[in-house]
């Protein structure tokens, strides 16, 4: 069986290319269907996909 756990670190990784490659729409960052936002001091981050923010 797999392990599907997701570290801090891979939630990052995932907020910097997003934000690196994707195409910014306002104030949150779009790269193939996946949004990532975060507030005005950077502190908190979210990525979405459809129904999901996590």
């Amino acid at each position: 069986m797999t392990n599907n756990i997701l570290k801090y670190r891979d939630y990052l990784r995932l907020f910097d290319l997003i934000s690196s490659k994707g195409t910014q729409l306002g104030n949150q960052y779009e790269f193939v269907g996946i949004q990532a936002q975060c507030d005005f001091d950077g502190y908190t981050c979210w990525i979405a996909y459809k129904n999901l923010t996590h």
